[in-house]
């Protein structure tokens, strides 16, 4: 059981990190690295977070966490 929800967990990041792929190609990073660290720090990682608090706390835990982070993210890019 344990393999299995680290495999669905793995998954479901790299899905998310495929699904920004093409918006962030398009978002003029200044090279490689700039974009492959965006997509680590602001796709896979916090993919990875919110998939083990779905597994250790449940949807809601993981759906308000993601909600919280969405209004900092927000509040500071203000």
């Amino acid at each position: 059981k344990e393999e299995a929800v680290l495999t669905a967990v793995i998954a479901a990041a790299l899905m998310e990190v495929l699904l920004h792929v093409p918006g962030i190609l398009n978002a003029g990073f200044p090279g490689q690295l700039a974009t492959a660290t965006y997509l680590l720090t602001a796709v896979l990682i916090p993919g990875l977070v919110f998939g083990a608090l779905y597994y250790l706390r449940g949807f809601r835990a993981a759906v308000l966490t993601h909600a919280a982070s969405v209004v900092v993210i927000a509040m500071t890019l203000m």
